[in-house]
């Protein structure tokens, strides 16, 4: 048997073109500019620090409603260049322009283990919002209509019959940062809610605050020292 064969790798699910391996988030960034350029992100560990990492999409005759793409793992054809079967396994990231791979709701991501559907068919009804996340939880910045200061994601739509919290979206591994988000507010839950932006904490967050306050909390000013008087 040639060496190649036999290495673990070759124990993970096939793709249409290498193997699959798994992910551990995939989201759709968006950023505000006009077109849209929708960019999918995923993260994962790949098992071999020598491995190359690829968004793969699949091809179809006609257009599906969510649009597939495989996370694909490689390693060099070289027996030789294949690392040992305890090699530690190390983060990777990955990204793919969307522009004509979606369907006509979306795209489902594919990995070894699970597959995840995002949906992106735009919708006229679904409104934009801005929160930081603090301890897993959105704390709403804009738009001040909404009554909640905590409103609860769901990916679940206001039509289906599942409740909210069968879809709700873990949001720990955004804690610190600044979401645009867009869905449909009803009863303190934001439905059909998908993450279009992302800012790390940084000052523009912290000027975010003051520009959208919690209407019961007002606005925070720093306090400025009188100038002292010249004599």
């Amino acid at each position: 048997m040639n060496p190649s064969e036999s290495h673990p790798l070759h124990a993970l699910p096939s793709a249409q073109s290498g193997r699959l391996i798994d992910f551990l988030t995939a989201n759709v960034i968006s950023p505000m500019i006009y077109p849209p350029q929708p960019n999918l992100v995923v993260n994962g560990m790949k098992p071999y620090p020598t491995m190359r990492v690829e968004l793969v999409p699949l091809t179809y005759v006609r257009m599906p409603e969510f649009w597939g793409i495989e996370v694909v793992g490689s390693l060099p054809d070289q027996p030789g260049l294949l690392p040992s079967a305890a090699s530690v396994p190390v983060p990777y990231t990955v990204e793919l322009k969307l522009h004509g791979l979606t369907g006509t709701r979306g795209i489902e991501v594919i990995g070894a283990n699970r597959t995840e559907q995002i949906p992106l068919q735009p919708d006229e009804d679904l409104a934009q919002f801005v929160g930081a996340v603090v301890d897993g939880r959105f704390r709403r910045m804009f738009p001040q209509w909404v009554p909640e200061r905590y409103p609860r994601l769901t990916t679940v739509a206001v039509t289906d019959d599942a409740g909210p919290e069968s879809g709700e979206l873990d949001l720990n591994p955004y804690d610190g940062e600044i979401l645009r988000v867009r869905g449909t507010y009803r009863d303190g839950w934001i439905y059909s809610a998908t993450v279009v932006e992302r800012v790390p904490e940084s000052i523009l967050s912290i000027l975010a605050r003051q520009a959208f306050p919690d209407a019961d909390e007002g606005v925070h000013v720093m306090p400025v020292d009188a100038p002292s008087t010249v004599r």
